[in-house]
């Protein structure tokens, strides 16, 4: 398999400049260039000291010399000509990444997602970074069957997905323009460690995962077939990665596992998982949320063909759920 390749990683030290370096995925991307020993620059619009380097990254005290923290607003276009920094690689991760909020804040979340886009473009025509990878979002396919990136994208369901295929249609602008190299991973549905805990629009697994640990029943939005595909945070980082250090066929991929799961399976799973102490938690249905996709399924078959990765590669959703519950735990 290509993805062999990034066991290598500690042969060779890059600087890798990672945006939204204290979000859920920026984390772990973080931590795996760091014990991989790599050099890497984290850009966030949040106020972090370095005492606090272990709480908010994880990162122990002989791990925190490789890495660099610019608290950076990507949204303000006065950033682009400062921080003058030697990058090999970028991984743009930063975003409001949240669909209800796009229903409810259409402006703010189109704002945000598209002006720090342009903007971390324009820092990388600067500072020539090798390649660029940025997040995208399988929710660009609706409720379509087909998901290979081929297929042409229409009747978007939210602002956040608008943003996101405004992103690709720049980045290949920028590519063609200014002979840039830019790969887009269109995301599925990315749970794991560092993931959020707390606070509105929780991602469905964190939701549930939260609630039943607290004995709560779990809503879901809804009918209970509606499916998604759940791809562990490991597999992404990794993936991201292999196309930053690998030659690539195409601009835009998806990254799931090719795999779907119906809601009231993954019910099933995290509470089985769970410890429950005052009662046995129910799924309570609520009216279908504008925005929300009912069915999702990620065709894979050009990153898997192109890079030679078997299914075996994909973390299970069991295994990976014992260890987004343990996280909560701790």
């Amino acid at each position: 398999m290509d993805i062999e390749k990034i066991k290598n990683l500690k042969k060779s030290k890059f600087r890798w400049l990672v945006t939204g370096v204290s979000g859920f995925i920026g984390k772990n991307i973080l931590n795996y260039l760091i014990l991989n020993n790599q050099i890497v620059i984290g850009f966030d619009k949040k106020k972090i000291n370095k005492s606090d380097y272990d709480k908010i990254f994880g990162l122990t005290p002989n791990k925190k010399k490789n890495f660099i923290f610019i608290k950076q607003d990507l949204t303000n276009p006065n950033f682009v000509k400062r921080n003058k920094i030697k990058i090999d690689f970028v991984l743009h991760n930063a975003a409001l990444s949240s669909v209800p909020l796009s229903i409810k804040k259409p402006k703010l979340v189109f704002d945000n997602n598209v002006k720090s886009f342009i903007n971390v473009l324009e820092y990388c025509r600067l500072n020539k970074p090798k390649k660029i990878i940025y997040a995208s979002s399988s929710a660009l396919y609706s409720n379509k069957k087909n998901t290979n990136e081929n297929i042409k994208i229409n009747n978007l369901k939210s602002v956040y997905a608008e943003s996101k295929l405004a992103n690709e249609k720049i980045a290949n602008l920028y590519s063609q323009e200014f002979r840039m190299n830019i790969v887009g991973l269109r995301y599925f549905n990315v749970y794991g460690p560092f993931c959020k805990k707390s606070g509105q629009n929780l991602p469905v697994i964190n939701n549930w995962i939260k609630s039943l640990l607290l004995n709560k029943n779990v809503e879901l939005y809804g009918s209970k077939n509606q499916t998604r595909d759940f791809v562990y945070v490991k597999n992404i980082v990794e993936l991201n990665i292999l196309l930053s250090l690998s030659k690539n066929k195409k601009k835009i991929y998806n990254l799931g596992t090719g795999k779907s799961t119906k809601l009231n399976d993954l019910f099933k799973i995290i509470k089985n998982n769970v410890n429950f102490s005052k009662k046995d938690s129910k799924l309570i249905f609520l009216e279908e949320r504008a925005g929300d996709i009912k069915d999702s399924k990620a065709n894979m078959r050009n990153l898997i063909t192109e890079f030679k990765i078997t299914n075996k590669y994909f973390v299970n959703l069991d295994t990976g759920l014992k260890e987004t519950i343990n996280f909560f735990k701790k």
